[in-house]
């Protein structure tokens, strides 16, 4: 694969599959860091880019709880933290369903999360914990300030 994308022949931003992400997408959502890394090493793709869901890579790299891909993104200057999806969830509401505290801790360091957001029906990222039982991700969220 890096002979394909270091000569240019692969299309590293094209968009395809089920859900219509890009490479970078896929690749955090699977866990891929090396991946990640390689296809940012290229600079050819949008680290915003939205899926068919409107999620970006941030967005599944933090519901996978794919903690060195959202390392790698945040690094990425102009990369949107706070984005939400089709159905207004963000990364934090995300990674706080799941229960990736680690995720959530890096997210909430970034200082760009609103951790009072709301996704469309009317749920937040401490609702998300609490519901799910990730006492690790209610404690962080609670530290950050969410009522």
């Amino acid at each position: 694969m890096k002979v394909l994308i270091d000569d240019g022949r692969a299309e590293v931003d094209a968009k395809g599959g089920e859900n219509g992400q890009t490479p970078l997408s896929r690749a955090a959502a699977t866990l891929f860091d090396a991946t990640v890394r390689l296809l940012l090493k290229t600079k050819r793709v949008d680290v915003n880019s939205r899926d068919d869901k409107g999620r970006t890579p941030l967005s599944w790299a933090a519901e996978t709880g794919a903690e060195g891909a959202v390392r790698m993104l945040l690094k990425v200057q102009g990369v949107e933290v706070d984005v939400r999806d089709n159905e207004g969830c963000t990364p934090l509401s995300l990674a706080a369903r799941k229960g990736h505290a680690a995720v959530v801790r890096l997210l909430l360091e970034t200082g760009q999360v609103n951790v009072d957001s709301l996704n469309d029906n009317g749920i937040s990222p401490l609702f998300q914990a609490v519901v799910h039982g990730h006492e690790g991700v209610m404690n962080l969220l609670l530290a950050a300030g969410q009522e």
